[in-house]
């Protein structure tokens, strides 16, 4: 028994050892402060206290039923605007709280925290051993003391009454609210070198609201539990559409937002007959080739809105320069290397377009990593290649002040050449596989009479 804690007690050591020291410090007080407290719930709370609200294999499965619902709220929080979301996690482990004794409740929600955490670290988040043990610890916290404050108010004579029962439900929730916030606002601010309560009072101001909503359905699932425990099983299903749905609406307002700057960029294309319906035409075929390289439907949308939006940088910038006769200066230049950045900057502040923005800032690349940021091949987002190769194969069968249009054989012989040094290859392949699909019928291209082009052979040394 004593290896075990040894081995434990190192891994928790090595967990907490980073950051500054006050960080550390604080870490190292809510872990303790989180066992200290949970040991008393287990002392002051044992189980010979309280009567099982289950018994049997319904005990089993409501059990069951508790972690599974504080696992699913924490993983699938419902979106309610850019970033915004209502976690369920704290309603149902604050219904489990309710429901289930102090010394059942507890291993119930830490349980289900656990897998969350868990489950999140293997799919990528930013969640260090340190981070687990804190968030964890900061919430064993939360559980114990508000189960004690309603196990504690609960046992009063004074509020058996039916009319003030609602008491103990309400102090339990004011203190997870307040004491969750609390420590999450301290470990920030420590972080930050700045003050708690300024920040607690801002976390409150904005969180407060969603906090009453997710234990305010926490203890309506309590009450229900109680009542009517076969309909619990009605709100897995239930919450599962309405974060669909929410989803759906988020996309919708997503588009909406989009169009407005689309409309923006084809005004100003307009001006010129040179560019007129540019960015349309890009953003056309700049999806169909995302869905000839099998992306997903969401990738082929954003490939769609960053195509129409890839000249956003040229309008902010007011410049006409495709429209210059003679060659472009050093400072023209660096202005259209600057265009793409400051058209990220600008859709990275949308709601839900940070993909879109990606798309857009590394359009220019090359696959031979000498490009603007210097990345290579895989690297460089895929709906930035296959904007890049959309984009040049328009404004070469394009006239332009300085050069008449290429024919459709020239562009595709050109990129062709340029393949996996300017352009990524897969991305061309595509695109003379469209245009044979297509029997050369491009938008803006000159019929191919026929000819097909070929991958030129490749050795293998």
């Amino acid at each position: 028994m004593v290896r075990p804690l040894i081995a434990l007690r190192r891994a928790v050591t090595e967990a907490l050892a980073e950051d500054s020291r006050a960080t550390r410090i604080f870490r190292w007080t809510i872990v303790v402060t989180a066992v200290a407290l949970a040991a008393r719930i287990f002392i002051l709370c044992p189980a010979s206290d309280f009567d099982p609200p289950f018994t049997g294999l319904a005990a089993g499965v409501a059990a069951l039923v508790a972690v599974v619902m504080v696992a699913l709220g924490s993983l699938f929080p419902l979106p309610l605007g850019h970033k915004i979301y209502l976690s369920l996690g704290s309603g149902a482990a604050f219904a489990a709280l309710l429901v289930f004794p102090p010394h059942s409740a507890l291993p119930l929600v830490f349980a289900g925290t656990l897998i969350t955490q868990i489950i999140r670290r293997g799919h990528g988040h930013s969640l260090t051993p340190a981070a687990i043990v804190f968030n964890l610890a900061q919430y064993l916290v939360t559980w114990s003391l508000s189960a004690e404050v309603y196990y504690r108010a609960q046992a009063e004579p004074f509020f058996t009454h039916p009319a003030l029962s609602w008491v103990p439900v309400v102090a339990a929730g004011a203190v997870y609210l307040l004491v969750n916030t609390w420590v999450v606002a301290t470990m920030a601010a420590l972080g930050r070198q700045t003050w708690t309560w300024a920040l607690w009072v801002r976390t409150l101001r904005e969180g407060a609201p969603g906090y009453v909503a997710s234990l305010s359905l926490g203890a309506a699932t309590a009450s229900l539990a109680v009542t009517r425990p076969v309909l619990v099983l009605l709100l897995v299903p239930s919450l599962a559409l309405l974060r669909q749905v929410l989803a759906r609406m988020s996309g919708v307002i997503v588009r909406q937002t989009g169009a407005a700057f689309e409309g923006l960029v084809k005004i100003v294309e307009q001006r010129s007959s040179f560019t007129a319906r540019h960015s349309e035409r890009v953003s056309w075929l700049a999806q169909r080739l995302a869905r000839r390289l099998d992306l997903s439907e969401d990738d082929v949308e954003a490939v769609g809105i960053a195509a129409k939006l890839h000249d956003l940088g040229k309008v902010i910038q007011r410049t006409n320069l495709e429209e210059k006769p003679g060659p472009l200066t050093p400072e023209e230049w660096a202005m259209i290397h600057q265009a793409p950045e400051i058209a990220a900057e600008v859709i990275a502040r949308l709601p839900g377009f940070e993909g879109v923005a990606r798309f857009v800032r590394y359009q220019r690349e090359r696959c031979d990593g000498r490009g603007q940021h210097g990345l290579a091949g895989e690297a460089i987002p895929v709906g930035a290649r296959i904007i890049a190769a959309a984009d040049a194969f328009d404004a070469m069968v394009t006239s332009r002040p300085y050069r008449p249009a290429l024919s459709c054989e020239q562009t595709l012989a050109q990129l062709i050449a340029d393949g996996d040094t300017r352009f990524d290859r897969r991305v061309v392949a595509a695109l003379l596989a469209l245009v044979d699909a297509d029997g050369g019928s491009i938008p803006a291209a000159e019929p191919r009479s026929g000819v097909v082009l070929q991958w030129p052979a490749v050795s293998s040394n």
